[in-house]
C-alpha cells in the first residue's frame, strides 16, 4: 500500500495520535499540531496553495484537529502538554483572587 493510499485510510484521529505521540511540541500548540497535518495533506494531496487546499477541503479542518487533541489528551493524560499542570495550577490561583 502506498504511503498516499495509507494517509487516506488514517482517521483525524489517528493522525493527531501520531503526531502528539512523535512530537511532544504538538502537545502544547495547536499550531504545531496543525501544520504538522497540513504539511502531509499538502504532499499528499498535491495541494500548492494553502489558503485554496483550506477552501476546497483537501486540507484537514482546524478545528477537527483541536477537537481530537483535546479528546485525546483527556483519554490518555500521558499526552497531555508540559505546561497543563502549571495552567491548572494559575486557574485555581485565579479563582480564588476571583472569589
Amino acid at each position: 500500500m502506498s504511503s498516499v493510499a495509507k494517509h487516506l485510510n488514517q482517521t483525524t484521529k489517528e493522525r493527531v495520535l501520531k503526531y502528539l505521540t512523535i512530537f511532544p511540541r504538538a502537545r502544547n500548540s495547536d499550531r504545531a499540531l496543525i501544520r504538522l497535518i497540513w504539511e502531509e495533506d499538502c504532499k499528499d494531496h498535491m495541494v500548492w496553495n494553502v489558503l485554496d487546499g483550506l477552501e476546497d477541503g483537501r486540507l484537514t479542518n482546524p478545528e477537527s484537529i483541536r477537537r481530537e487533541r483535546q479528546k485525546l489528551q483527556r483519554e490518555f493524560p500521558e499526552l497531555e502538554g508540559t505546561n497543563d499542570a502549571e495552567r491548572m495550577a494559575d486557574a485555581s490561583k485565579i479563582k480564588a483572587y476571583v472569589r
